[in-house]
């Protein structure tokens, strides 16, 4: 804003984006929450598999595993943590959209595949469902954040104040 002696002074378009910042704001901190709680899902899922797989697949194919499996789910285990903690919001980065990118992409294809198994049938377990709805709510919520942009830069870039 203008140093102004009287309010024709006032420099309308500063005022404007200067009220919009906190709605920038909230939409960021949305997004923030969204891959918090997706991203700290994803790695609780991953520490169980890890510790004891077994369970998960019980619990969401109604299937039993061994040997080689155990192997691989205990790195899939791994993954998931490693996605759960890459996709966690980092303050300092100034942008969002690598880690909704990350998220939005596993949590879509864990999606597709889940639904696939729940079609064919066969391995099918107490948890499948819930987990494809879960997967699908979130893929759509990551989605709609994803299309509406990256709000952090438009924050730094479209609003000094000074040079108005």
């Amino acid at each position: 804003m203008k140093c102004c002696n009287n309010v024709m002074d006032v420099d309308y378009r500063t005022m404007f984006h200067l009220s919009i910042i906190p709605l920038f704001h909230l939409r960021e901190m949305a997004i923030n929450k969204l891959l918090v709680i997706t991203a700290v899902g994803e790695a609780f899922t991953g520490v169980v598999l890890l510790v004891y797989p077994p369970i998960v697949i019980r619990l969401l194919f109604g299937a039993e595993i061994a040997g080689a499996g155990i192997v691989t789910s205990r790195i899939a285990g791994i993954s998931l943590i490693a996605l759960g903690l890459a996709c966690l919001p980092n303050r300092d980065a100034g942008s969002l959209t690598p880690a909704l990118r990350g998220m939005l992409t596993y949590s879509l294809f864990a999606t597709l595949y889940l639904f696939y198994l729940g079609i064919a049938g066969d391995l099918v377990g107490i948890l499948l469902w819930p987990a494809i709805v879960l997967h699908a709510v979130l893929t759509i919520l990551l989605a709609r954040r994803m299309v509406r942009g990256d709000f952090s830069k438009s924050i730094a870039c479209s609003v000094t104040p000074g040079e108005r």
